[in-house]
């Protein structure tokens, strides 16, 4: 009775770090995509940037959004 005890006790402790495991696992594939996700934006941002700034250049006007 007492090893059956014990081995689910120490069953219930590798499925918890299982778990653990997948869920951290997981997690970091989540980051590494919203991290991607995120520079693509700001790509799109630099680029959009980089036109207005050359639109505005080319209409011989000041960029407002420079300091």
């Amino acid at each position: 009775m007492r090893q059956v005890f014990l081995l689910g006790i120490l069953f219930f402790i590798v499925l918890s770090l299982a778990a653990a495991g997948i869920y951290l696992f997981g997690k970091a594939l989540y980051t590494v995509y919203a991290d991607w996700r995120l520079g693509k934006e700001l790509d799109e941002l630099q680029a959009e940037m980089r036109a207005r700034r050359q639109r505005f250049q080319a209409e011989g006007r000041e960029d407002p959004g420079e300091l």
